[in-house]
Protein backbone atom coordinates (compact mmCIF):
# COMPACT_ATOMS: atom_id res chain seq x y z
CA UNK A 1 0.00 0.00 0.00
CA UNK A 2 2.86 2.40 0.79
CA UNK A 3 4.50 1.71 -2.58
CA UNK A 4 1.26 2.57 -4.34
CA UNK A 5 0.97 5.85 -2.44
CA UNK A 6 4.60 6.67 -3.22
CA UNK A 7 4.09 5.97 -6.93
CA UNK A 8 0.99 8.15 -6.95
CA UNK A 9 2.89 11.02 -5.30
CA UNK A 10 5.76 10.74 -7.79
CA UNK A 11 3.30 10.72 -10.69
CA UNK A 12 1.44 13.79 -9.39
CA UNK A 13 4.67 15.72 -8.75
CA UNK A 14 6.03 14.92 -12.20
CA UNK A 15 2.70 15.93 -13.80
CA UNK A 16 2.67 19.26 -11.98
CA UNK A 17 6.34 19.85 -12.81
CA UNK A 18 5.68 19.09 -16.49
CA UNK A 19 2.64 21.38 -16.54
CA UNK A 20 4.52 24.29 -14.98
CA UNK A 21 7.51 23.90 -17.36
CA UNK A 22 5.13 23.75 -20.34
CA UNK A 23 3.42 26.97 -19.13
CA UNK A 24 6.83 28.67 -18.80
CA UNK A 25 7.73 27.51 -22.31
CA UNK A 26 4.46 28.92 -23.68
CA UNK A 27 5.13 32.22 -21.93
CA UNK A 28 8.68 32.25 -23.35
CA UNK A 29 7.55 31.58 -26.91
CA UNK A 30 4.83 34.24 -26.62
CA UNK A 31 7.37 36.85 -25.47
CA UNK A 32 9.77 35.83 -28.27
CA UNK A 33 6.97 36.25 -30.81
CA UNK A 34 6.22 39.72 -29.46
CA UNK A 35 9.93 40.62 -29.67
CA UNK A 36 10.10 39.55 -33.33
CA UNK A 37 7.28 41.86 -34.43
CA UNK A 38 8.27 45.23 -35.90
CA UNK A 39 7.74 48.19 -33.66
CA UNK A 40 4.56 50.18 -34.36
CA UNK A 41 4.80 53.76 -35.60
CA UNK A 42 5.49 56.22 -32.85
CA UNK A 43 2.55 58.27 -31.63
CA UNK A 44 2.76 61.34 -29.49
CA UNK A 45 3.34 60.29 -25.91
CA UNK A 46 0.42 60.88 -23.59
CA UNK A 47 1.05 62.72 -20.35
CA UNK A 48 0.19 59.70 -18.14
CA UNK A 49 1.90 56.38 -18.76
CA UNK A 50 -0.17 53.28 -19.13
CA UNK A 51 1.00 50.21 -17.22
CA UNK A 52 2.59 47.51 -19.32
CA UNK A 53 0.13 44.76 -20.27
CA UNK A 54 0.46 41.61 -18.22
CA UNK A 55 1.30 38.39 -19.94
CA UNK A 56 -1.28 35.74 -19.16
CA UNK A 57 -0.39 32.06 -19.17
CA UNK A 58 -2.58 29.83 -21.24
CA UNK A 59 -4.10 26.79 -19.58
CA UNK A 60 -2.05 23.69 -20.25
CA UNK A 61 -5.01 21.32 -20.21
CA UNK A 62 -8.75 21.55 -19.97
CA UNK A 63 -10.61 19.98 -17.11
CA UNK A 64 -13.21 17.54 -18.25
CA UNK A 65 -16.69 17.79 -16.84
CA UNK A 66 -16.61 16.21 -13.40
CA UNK A 67 -19.13 13.63 -12.30
CA UNK A 68 -21.82 15.03 -10.01
CA UNK A 69 -21.37 14.50 -6.29
CA UNK A 70 -23.62 11.94 -4.60
CA UNK A 71 -26.70 13.38 -3.00
CA UNK A 72 -26.45 14.01 0.70
CA UNK A 73 -28.52 11.85 3.00
CA UNK A 74 -31.94 13.35 3.54
CA UNK A 75 -34.10 12.07 6.35
CA UNK A 76 -37.49 10.58 5.65
CA UNK A 77 -40.24 13.07 5.14
CA UNK A 78 -43.10 10.66 5.75
CA UNK A 79 -43.88 9.52 9.29
CA UNK A 80 -42.70 6.17 10.60
CA UNK A 81 -45.29 3.73 11.97
CA UNK A 82 -44.41 0.62 13.98
CA UNK A 83 -46.39 -1.99 15.87
CA UNK A 84 -45.50 -3.05 19.41
CA UNK A 85 -46.42 -6.68 20.11
CA UNK A 86 -47.03 -8.27 23.51
CA UNK A 87 -43.83 -9.56 25.08
CA UNK A 88 -40.38 -8.22 25.84
CA UNK A 89 -39.53 -4.58 25.18
CA UNK A 90 -36.04 -5.70 24.22
CA UNK A 91 -37.37 -8.09 21.55
CA UNK A 92 -39.72 -5.39 20.20
CA UNK A 93 -36.94 -2.78 20.00
CA UNK A 94 -34.57 -5.17 18.22
CA UNK A 95 -37.32 -6.13 15.74
CA UNK A 96 -38.28 -2.50 15.04
CA UNK A 97 -34.64 -1.40 14.69
CA UNK A 98 -33.89 -4.18 12.18
CA UNK A 99 -37.02 -3.33 10.17
CA UNK A 100 -35.71 0.25 9.88
CA UNK A 101 -32.13 -0.60 8.90
CA UNK A 102 -30.40 -0.59 12.31
CA UNK A 103 -28.84 -4.07 12.35
CA UNK A 104 -26.80 -3.68 15.55
CA UNK A 105 -28.67 -3.10 18.79
CA UNK A 106 -26.68 -3.05 22.04
CA UNK A 107 -28.70 -3.57 25.23
CA UNK A 108 -26.75 -1.90 28.07
CA UNK A 109 -29.64 -1.79 30.55
CA UNK A 110 -29.67 -4.16 33.51
CA UNK A 111 -33.37 -5.08 33.15
CA UNK A 112 -35.84 -6.00 30.44
CA UNK A 113 -39.50 -5.03 30.74
CA UNK A 114 -42.76 -6.55 29.51
CA UNK A 115 -45.06 -4.90 27.01
CA UNK A 116 -48.73 -5.78 27.41
CA UNK A 117 -51.06 -5.52 24.42
CA UNK A 118 -50.65 -4.66 20.77
CA UNK A 119 -50.09 -0.97 19.95
CA UNK A 120 -49.28 1.08 16.86
CA UNK A 121 -46.91 4.04 17.35
CA UNK A 122 -46.39 6.80 14.77
CA UNK A 123 -43.74 9.56 14.80
CA UNK A 124 -41.90 11.69 12.21
CA UNK A 125 -38.71 9.63 12.62
CA UNK A 126 -37.35 6.53 14.35
CA UNK A 127 -35.87 8.53 17.24
CA UNK A 128 -39.35 9.82 18.01
CA UNK A 129 -40.75 6.27 17.97
CA UNK A 130 -38.27 5.09 20.58
CA UNK A 131 -38.81 8.22 22.67
CA UNK A 132 -42.53 7.47 22.79
CA UNK A 133 -42.05 3.76 23.53
CA UNK A 134 -39.46 4.28 26.27
CA UNK A 135 -41.06 7.35 27.87
CA UNK A 136 -42.59 5.33 30.76
CA UNK A 137 -39.50 3.17 31.35
CA UNK A 138 -36.08 4.01 32.83
CA UNK A 139 -34.50 3.44 29.42
CA UNK A 140 -33.19 5.68 26.66
CA UNK A 141 -32.19 5.03 23.05
CA UNK A 142 -28.88 6.39 21.76
CA UNK A 143 -28.35 6.40 17.99
CA UNK A 144 -24.74 6.30 16.79
CA UNK A 145 -24.84 7.25 13.11
CA UNK A 146 -21.10 6.84 12.51
CA UNK A 147 -21.14 3.06 12.93
CA UNK A 148 -24.94 2.67 12.68
CA UNK A 149 -25.46 1.25 16.17
CA UNK A 150 -28.50 1.67 18.40
CA UNK A 151 -27.66 1.46 22.11
CA UNK A 152 -30.34 1.09 24.78
CA UNK A 153 -29.03 2.46 28.08
CA UNK A 154 -30.45 3.09 31.53
CA UNK A 155 -31.80 6.62 31.74
CA UNK A 156 -29.73 8.87 33.95
CA UNK A 157 -30.96 11.95 35.77
CA UNK A 158 -28.64 14.85 35.03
Amino acid sequence: MNKLALLLCVFLISTVSFASSQTQWQMLTTSEKNAAKPAPKAKPAPTAKKPAPRMQARPVYKLSKLAPLPRAYTPRTRPVTVTMLPGSIRANIIRIAKQNGWRTVVWNAANDYSWVGKTTVTAPHLEGIFSKILADYPLQANFYDGNHVLAIDSRTLQ
